[in-house]
């Protein structure tokens, strides 16, 4: 119950993080370094997304095949 919502809690800091770098990309009014600013926390926030989804795995696989046998 407690990683469940602690990977919920981090999947929402994944969504306002792609809101913030989509606005900073849309208001940098075409300078090229707010706007590789703006690519650079996207592709962190989706590298954030893989770690945090990989970790779900893990744990899903854990609590099904581990946990619930005992």
């Amino acid at each position: 119950l407690v990683i469940n919502g602690a990977l919920s809690l981090l999947g929402i800091i994944f969504i306002i993080l792609m809101v913030l770098a989509g606005y900073n990309w849309m208001m940098a009014s075409g300078n090229e370094q707010k706007i590789e600013e703006a690519k650079s926390t996207i592709k962190r926030a989706i590298i954030g997304l893989v770690i945090v989804l990989g970790s779900w795995a893990i744990w899903n696989f854990i609590l099904i095949n581990l946990i619930e046998r005992l």
